[in-house]
């Protein structure tokens, strides 16, 4: 399987959970862009030696400004605008902290936490902010953003997984 890009979504548990799920070592050896939403972000931070915490400001979810760093011009935010605000849908469980050794913050709340980072030479993201959500306003850009830096093709449709699976039974069960 050679993935063209890796999205490691969000969840409930923290990084310190003594159950936190874990991403395997292959994830990021694929060599692929690989960007964390919520969870992922806090997994990547930790992975590379940054340092998780419980959020000081607030916990629970909601709507905040997210302003992009003097950095803003990262191809995940193209066409944002450099430091532009932009409504995002933050997950307040757990913050990074510190970012790990080769990451950069480039985008930040009004409280000043890391809303996203990248590390550019290992082409690894991290959002806070949830983009798959109509509540983050240019969350679709970021992902088509995130999509353009993959290479992917927007050539999916759902009736390929149908057939995909179709095929697949008919090779294991027969008719």
């Amino acid at each position: 399987n050679k993935p063209k890009g890796i999205i490691l979504s969000g969840g409930a548990a923290s990084v310190y959970d003594s159950d936190a799920p874990e991403v395997p070592d292959a994830v990021i050896e694929a060599g692929c862009p690989v960007l964390g939403i919520c969870y992922g972000m806090h997994w990547l931070a930790k992975k590379f030696g940054g340092t998780v915490e419980p959020n000081p400001f607030t916990r629970g979810y909601g709507g905040e400004a997210m302003w992009l760093s003097a950095r803003g011009d990262d191809d995940l935010f193209l066409g944002l605008g450099n430091d532009a605000r932009t409504e995002v849908w933050m997950s307040h469980g757990d913050t990074v902290t510190r970012l790990p050794v080769g990451f950069e913050p480039i985008g930040f709340t009004d409280s000043r936490a890391v809303a996203a980072m990248v590390s550019a030479k290992r082409r690894l993201w991290g959002v806070q902010f949830h983009p798959e959500v109509q509540q983050t306003v240019r969350g679709a850009d970021i992902l088509e953003n995130f999509l353009d830096i993959c290479g992917a093709t927007r050539d999916w449709e759902p009736q390929d997984i149908i057939e995909r699976i179709r095929g697949e039974v008919d090779r294991e069960v027969g008719q």
